[in-house]
C-alpha cells in the first residue's frame, strides 16, 4: 500500500455491490491518494481494471475527520459503487469519499 492502493473490501470493480479502495496519504512522498482530500460532491473519478476497462464515478459525499474505527462504509450495494479511504491529520482520522457510477 506504500506505493498504491489495495482492494479493501466489496465484489471487483466491474460488479454491481460496491467497491472500496485505500491509500496511503503521504505528502512528500509518492502522494498516490493525496488528491483525494480537494475531492467534492460532483467531481468526476476515473478508475480503470486490469483488464483496461474504464469507469467514470461522480462523488455524492465526502466524510473527513472519520475515525479509524469507523468501518460503516463497508456496506454492499445494489449498485456501481465506488468508496475510497485515506488518512489524514497524521494518520489520526480518515476521509471517506463515495460515489455511483456514470452510466
Amino acid at each position: 500500500m506504500s506505493i498504491g492502493s489495495i482492494k479493501t473490501y466489496g465484489v471487483d470493480l466491474n460488479e454491481k455491490g460496491g467497491f472500496v479502495i485505500s491509500a496511503h496519504n503521504f505528502r512528500g512522498r509518492t502522494p498516490f491518494f493525496y488528491p483525494v482530500r480537494n475531492l467534492k460532491d460532483g467531481d468526476l473519478i476515473y478508475i480503470s481494471d486490469n483488464l483496461g476497462r474504464k469507469m467514470t464515478y461522480t462523488v455524492y459525499s465526502v466524510s473527513r475527520y472519520v475515525s479509524p474505527e469507523d468501518t460503516s462504509y463497508l456496506v454492499h450495494t445494489e449498485d456501481y459503487h465506488l468508496t475510497i479511504v485515506t488518512c489524514e491529520n497524521g494518520g489520526k482520522s480518515r476521509i471517506v469519499v463515495r460515489a455511483h457510477i456514470v452510466e
